[in-house]
């Protein structure tokens, strides 16, 4: 859960599976969306995964499909009006190990 200011502002699932994490839910109240505060999650979770692919599925026209392009994220995979998307691990953090 979400929580901002003692309030609940959305919801946030993630799957860790073996060699990558699962993106399976990122909401925000729509009071709470264009604040930056699914940037900031997701600034988050990149971060504390950099060293694993991040995947997640949305609708071909979410409008947070740009914001997932702007953090790196591709689409890998198109079925209809879904398309699954995956973030690499960060290559420096990768060879500083």
């Amino acid at each position: 859960m979400v929580i901002i200011a003692g309030k609940r502002a959305g919801y946030l699932s993630v799957i860790k599976e073996p060699t990558s994490i699962y993106i399976d839910n990122i909401q925000l109240s729509p009071a709470r969306q264009g604040q930056g505060i699914g940037t900031k999650l997701l600034n988050r979770l990149l971060a504390t995964y950099s060293k694993v692919s991040i995947r997640l599925t949305t609708f071909e026209d979410n409008p947070a499909k740009r914001l997932y392009e702007r953090m790196g994220f591709v689409v890998v995979e198109r079925n209809g009006m879904t398309v699954k998307m995956e973030k690499q691990p960060n290559e420096a953090v990768h060879r500083s190990c």
